[in-house]
């Protein structure tokens, strides 16, 4: 290749080099920016919040001392048309005042300075791939549903023809048999501090210290599918177009509270494939 011509294609690629970090660098400041809109708008609203808060403190203050101000001049000309006013009720009546400007003119106030948490926003990278390598694995046949739910120590998963709890390591260190024909979900309830295994037809409370599955629910009417639990609460979806879902009390017994219908949980030629609870949003996959 002749010189000139290589310096001449170097000279191109340095310019578009400069020209792409110029554009990165104006998208990077550019209030279009997703980041810097979204923080600009959580500031206004941050702002309108300290704003309502100072408000509310500022005319809290000044109602209580009014009140009784308000009162005062409605005490003396009530006492001004009386012809036996007693030194005693001009005493009384000096003494309110006395005590208000007292406490206006000596009033005590600590304002803490305020402290923003630098991990209030968090910004989240959208890629999530590739995957790290696995630090540990477990084998499951084919046979078994692919269903699995955990708590702060154990996993539970279905490895055909039984439910085994796994800890840390995934080494199966209880397990209980399973004789029915499929698990729809299993999820963990913190305030029964069970799991909870859910059948197309039965719902099951299982302990991991016993591994005994104790029946909770049945139904011969609906199909459950997916299944979540809140702090105090079970939700059930159904199988199929136009999916219901089913609100249960975990205590102090099991009981049904409402069921949501399509259309509110989905369209009529829709089906709800999963939900989860977290966070007090109950969230649907639809």
């Amino acid at each position: 290749m002749d010189p000139n011509e290589y310096s001449n294609r170097l000279s191109t690629e340095f310019i578009s080099l400069v020209e792409k970090i110029n554009t990165l660098s104006n998208r990077t400041c550019s209030s279009e920016q997703p980041f810097l809109g979204a923080l600009e708008q959580w500031r206004i609203e941050s702002q309108q919040t300290l704003d309502s808060f100072c408000n509310e403190k500022r005319q809290t203050f000044i109602n209580s001392r009014l009140e009784e101000l308000n009162r005062l001049p409605t005490n003396v000309e009530e006492l001004a048309c009386v012809q036996d006013v007693t030194q005693q009720n001009m005493i009384s009546i000096k003494t309110s005042i006395d005590r208000i400007e007292q406490d206006i003119n000596k009033i005590q106030f600590n304002f803490r300075p305020l402290l923003i948490d630098e991990h209030l926003i968090v910004r989240r990278s959208q890629d999530l791939l590739p995957f790290p390598p696995s630090s540990q694995a477990i084998e499951l046949t084919d046979s078994s549903y692919a269903v699995l739910t955990g708590n702060k120590q154990h996993l539970l998963v279905h490895r055909e023809p039984t439910l085994c709890l796994l800890d840390r390591q995934l080494t199966i260190i209880k397990e209980t048999s399973w004789l029915l024909d499929n698990i729809s979900d299993i999820c963990w309830s913190s305030v029964l501090n069970r799991f909870i295994v859910i059948n197309s037809q039965y719902v099951f409370i299982l302990d991991e210290r016993t591994m005994v599955l104790e029946q909770c629910l049945t139904s011969d009417t609906v199909n459950w599918i997916r299944g979540t639990c809140s702090d105090t609460k079970l939700y059930l979806s159904t199988e199929g177009i136009g999916s219901s879902i089913f609100e249960y009390t975990l205590m102090p017994s099991i009981v049904l509270l409402k069921e949501w219908k399509s259309p509110v949980t989905c369209a009529h030629n829709e089906w709800i494939e999963d939900l989860k609870f977290h966070n007090d949003f109950l969230g649907l996959v639809i």
